[in-house]
């Protein structure tokens, strides 16, 4: 036994170092596939008139846990080039793991590399865990960062995963080097600073009407540009105003009409052909024009609202024009719409014609989550013989596709009985 027992630390300590060491190898190894497979595109030319939309940011901008379509740089695209006349470019620079100071790096390597007319930043939680040195906005504009780039690195992982397990502290780093140090007390005595004196009350603003709101067929209502700027004024009636970017509560008081809290000023209307002029008390007067060109975000946005009435008047005059258009999302998004609203609205006739045509734009796309949309829309109006229809033309289209088992599991056991629905969804 005495012999042997000198063994035992010698046994400990070296399968301890292998499987430090193996760990430490498992950890390279997956930090150079993350690298690996992280990495982004390098950004493309945009041709003339184009915009570029930077994205930087960490696994938020990249998309962690959603498709290529599903992050927000890639819908931001779409709302852009919808909303504006100019066609936008956005390029995704999010990197999973990325703390604020690799952010800096790369927003210089890409300012460098492109001249974009917008950047979007969106990082700061990674710096709980990995505690980024400073940098200078001064320093890094001479491009003299010393951060490292984001890709893969050498380091020594184990003692850095050790150290996010323990909060983010440093290991090595002694009680006196975390805490702070207090000044030294002496025995002079201190003055008291006065007690500030307390703040005279603010007067309440005096109680003004909050007015009503307006109604669907007031003459207010619709979409007009300021003639000052050509800014969007779009008045809903729902009851809000919104003001290029900027939305407000909008009311009736008497013949007035007020934008904003009860606080606001209201103001005078006189309303003529296509022309409105409102005259605030003690302000230039606002003169407004009539917008008569429906645009595909005035559709969104009245589909967000539940406004379903706009609804169907923006869709009927922008229908012509989306069948000569081969984006079949923006034509999906216009038939969805439209079959909700006509659904909402009581027009079960309408909402069957759009169902059809949206089923019809499932079919010309190659992407099932056309027709899991359709199959889910035809239910919500109460057709579930459609909506299995659907779901089964879709699976025999795309049959490897999950979701679209699901939705015809889902609406299998409307048209068959519960034998032949076991032995259908058996056959998927």
């Amino acid at each position: 036994m005495s012999a042997r027992a000198p063994r035992l630390p010698l046994r400990f300590a070296v399968v301890t170092i292998v499987s430090l060491l193996l760990l430490e190898l498992t950890l390279q190894v997956l930090a150079l596939f993350v690298a690996w497979s992280n990495e982004a595109p390098a950004i493309g030319s945009t041709a003339a008139g184009d915009r570029l939309v930077l994205c930087v940011g960490d696994s938020f901008t990249w998309g962690q846990g959603a498709s290529a379509e599903g992050s927000y740089p890639s819908q931001l695209a779409d709302l852009l080039t919808d909303a504006t006349d100019a066609h936008w470019v956005v390029a995704n620079r999010g990197k999973p793991g990325r703390n604020s100071a690799q952010a800096v790096r790369v927003i210089d390597d890409a300012l460098r590399a492109s001249q974009p007319a917008v950047v979007c930043l969106m990082v700061g939680v990674n710096d709980q865990w990995s505690r980024p040195e400073r940098v200078e906005l001064a320093v890094a504009a001479e491009g003299a960062v010393s951060t490292p780039p984001d890709g893969f690195r050498w380091e020594f992982r184990t003692l850095r995963m050790l150290q996010i397990m323990f909060g983010g502290q440093d290991l090595f780093a002694s009680e006196l080097e975390a805490v702070p140090t207090p000044e030294a007390k002496t025995d002079e005595p201190v003055a008291e600073e006065p007690a500030p004196e307390p703040a005279a009350p603010v007067p309440s603003p005096p109680a003004s009407d909050p007015g009503v709101m307006p109604t669907p067929d007031d003459p207010m209502v619709g979409r007009w540009r300021l003639a000052a700027n050509r800014e969007i004024a779009w008045f809903k009636p729902n009851g809000t105003v919104q003001l290029g970017k900027t939305v407000l509560p909008w009311r009736r008081v008497d013949d007035r009409v007020r934008m904003g809290d009860v606080t606001a000023p209201t103001c005078a209307v006189e309303i003529g052909d296509a022309r409105v002029v409102l005259r605030p008390d003690g302000a230039p007067p606002i003169e407004l024009v009539a917008d008569r060109e429906p645009r595909p975000w005035m559709f969104h946005h009245a589909v967000r609202d539940k406004s379903w009435r706009e609804v169907l008047e923006l869709g009927s005059a922008l229908e012509g024009a989306a069948s000569d258009v081969e984006d079949l999302g923006w034509q999906y998004s216009l038939h969805r719409g439209m079959v909700l609203a006509a659904f909402e609205l009581g027009d079960r006739d309408r909402a069957t014609a759009q169902l059809d045509e949206l089923a019809a734009v499932a079919e010309r796309s190659d992407a099932p989550k056309y027709v899991v949309g359709t199959a889910y829309v035809a239910n919500r109006i109460g057709d579930e013989q459609r909506a299995f229809e659907i779901a089964r033309d879709g699976v025999t289209r795309f049959p490897s596709d999950l979701a679209l088992w699901n939705c015809y599991a889902a609406f299998v056991g409307v048209a068959l009985d519960r034998e032949a629905a076991a032995a259908e969804l058996r056959r998927g």
